[in-house]
């Protein structure tokens, strides 16, 4: 066996730990150093200027896979569907022409204004509002379910925010209405995140500001990656009773309306 055949799997492992603790640094010292108002910030520019304009996304992507699974399993046939994060209205159009009505909201001007003329080239007058990011806008309820659009759950940084949405979701909801929130899991990536949330919390002790928790990145914005445990933790606060929790392929979970 020649050197380079012996040493290789040892130089292999040795990038990786690099690269590791590479992206943990840059982790800890962005999320150190960013603060929450800061961070949406970040996330909303991201948006304003995002390829979810593209009007051939928007009326031909229709729902993704796990979507219509979530929609089948635990939506009824027809009803008032809410539709947070909308973006510019694919999730609208797709479930506009399966016989819902539907209403939605986005944070990104541009893209709800977009979303706005993509609707009425669809034939859909379903109304696509503008909203402060994390918030649901005062509607009237109310609806037969709920869905916070693809991954919108998880660009708000702080707990307590994605909690009381998911208050305001429910105060609209009828009872035992599903609520479908989408997000990336981080099950494969716990102790390298937990090391870089351990980093950015001893820079935020310094500036004598509020800690991350495990799971919050930076990537062109905030992200904050759930396991079960933070899904189910924040929807039992919120009021909501989760019904299912799925990380193969793209995470997402539907909680209920429960009765308290």
């Amino acid at each position: 066996m020649h050197l380079l055949e012996k040493v290789y799997p040892r130089i292999e492992r040795g990038v990786r730990l690099c690269h590791a603790a590479a992206w943990t640094g840059a982790q800890a010292l962005g999320l150190g150093l960013l603060d929450a108002d800061e961070l949406v910030r970040l996330t909303v520019q991201r948006f304003e200027s995002s390829t979810y304009l593209d009007p051939a996304y928007n009326l031909e992507a229709g729902l993704w896979l796990w979507e219509r699974e979530a929609v089948q399993r635990f939506f009824p046939p027809t009803g008032r569907i809410l539709v947070g994060a909308a973006g510019s209205g694919r999730e609208m159009i797709a479930l506009h022409r399966m016989g819902y009505t539907v209403q939605g909201f986005d944070c990104a001007h541009t893209l709800a204004e977009a979303g706005q003329r993509l609707l009425r080239d669809a034939g859909c007058s379903a109304p696509l509002t503008w909203a402060p990011p994390g918030t649901v806008p005062e509607l009237k309820g109310p609806f037969d379910g709920a869905i916070m659009g693809w991954s919108g759950y998880m660009y708000i940084p702080l707990r307590s925010q994605r909690v009381q949405l998911l208050q305001d979701f429910r105060g609209l909801l009828r009872c035992g209405g599903p609520l479908l929130v989408s997000f990336q899991t981080r099950e494969h990536y716990e102790r390298r995140m937990v090391w870089s949330a351990r980093g950015a919390n001893w820079i935020r002790k310094l500036r004598g500001v509020p800690p991350v928790t495990t799971g919050d990145r930076l990537d062109n914005g905030f992200k904050h990656w759930f396991n079960r445990d933070d899904i189910e933790g924040e929807m039992a606060e919120a009021g909501l009773r989760m019904e299912w929790y799925g990380a193969d392929g793209y995470g997402w979970a539907v909680g209920t309306r429960a009765d308290r």
